[in-house]
């Protein structure tokens, strides 16, 4: 939500963005993107109740589940404590808006819509809530808890004036779920782009980056680890070849696992998780950037954030998808 408020600062509006305290996560250090925002735009930060518990990427199946429910203990308190803190404002807000995710932004924003009847709000989402075969099996999710989640968005987004999201095929699942009108605003990049005079200088090594995380899931990098181990038992990789990644998927036990498999785990470098300044540094450092499209049917419904950070940065892109739609 940054580069909304921004925006609306930028055209004249006095925006106050509510939003939980930040803090250092066990696992990705600080959380803080440290945005310089433009004057007219103060920050709230309410507090969660406690920390998130530091299991590490190393976790199990039930430490998993575990923070899980810690996390819907915390985020179900920060509600409460965010929808006083909103209240107090609520006297000088003349619009709303709140953007998923994670669901906790639009139920605070219901909460305070229904403070002040006639203020419009508008509900972003970056992703849907519900409506989708990701849905399920993502969290504790059983048939039922995907029907009782269907109906509590219905009944949360019930006074919301207008929904956004990132994409015509997701604008139809929310109009056709929520009977709201959906307008599109696709992602983008916001900084200045690469022209290839001022990109940086390339290593001697030939380098391609991937930055962000990778989900077990939904991504499937191994057809490209399939070639690189056949191109090096063919002697067809350059011995200047190297993979990087930044990011959590740096941190994931199933990725190391992947590169050892393939045997190429001497190629690949693990960054781990690095500053947006970092990452950004690194694509345009890059010979050629790799982009995961995602492998259920769901993929042609998303058109990730990460590309347009990809077209900023000038590079060459490779792209390992599941069909047409990547």
């Amino acid at each position: 939500m940054a580069s909304w408020a921004a925006a609306f600062a930028n055209a004249g509006w006095e925006v106050t963005v509510l939003t939980p305290e930040k803090y250092e996560s066990p696992v990705h250090g600080s959380l803080n993107l440290h945005y310089e925002f433009p004057p007219g735009v103060e920050i709230i930060e309410s507090p969660l109740p406690f920390k998130k518990v530091g299991f590490g990427q190393t976790q199990n199946r039930l430490k998993r589940k575990i923070n899980q429910i810690l996390d819907y203990i915390r985020y179900s308190s920060w509600i409460r404590r965010a929808t006083k803190a909103g209240r107090r404002r609520l006297d000088e807000i003349d619009l709303l808006v709140s953007s998923f995710g994670p669901w906790h932004t639009h139920a605070i924003a219901a909460k305070l819509s229904s403070r002040k009847p006639g203020m419009p709000w508008i509900a972003d989402y970056r992703d849907v809530w519900t409506g989708r075969d990701l849905f399920r099996g993502a969290m504790l999710t059983t048939r039922y808890m995907v029907r009782d989640s269907k109906r509590y968005e219905q009944r949360t987004l019930r006074n919301a004036a207008l929904l956004t999201t990132v994409s015509e095929p997701l604008a139809k699942i929310l109009r056709d779920g929520l009977g709201k009108p959906c307008e599109v605003i696709y992602n983008g990049f916001e900084g200045e782009c690469s022209p290839a005079s001022v990109l940086q200088p390339l290593d001697e090594r030939f380098d391609v980056v991937y930055t962000g995380g990778i989900y077990r899931r939904f991504h499937d990098p191994t057809p490209l680890f399939r070639v690189l181990q056949e191109l090096r038992e063919s002697d067809g990789l350059p011995k200047n070849f190297r993979l990087h990644f930044y990011g959590q998927s740096a941190d994931f036990p199933f990725l190391n696992k992947w590169l050892q498999e393939f045997q190429i785990d001497d190629i690949v470098e693990l960054h781990g998780h690095v500053s947006r300044e970092e990452s950004l540094a690194a694509q345009r450092g890059a010979h050629a950037l790799l982009f995961l499209s995602w492998v259920n049917k769901d993929s042609d419904e998303n058109i990730s954030g990460k590309i347009f950070e990809y077209f900023a940065a000038g590079r060459p892109i490779i792209s390992i998808g599941s069909g047409p739609a990547s």
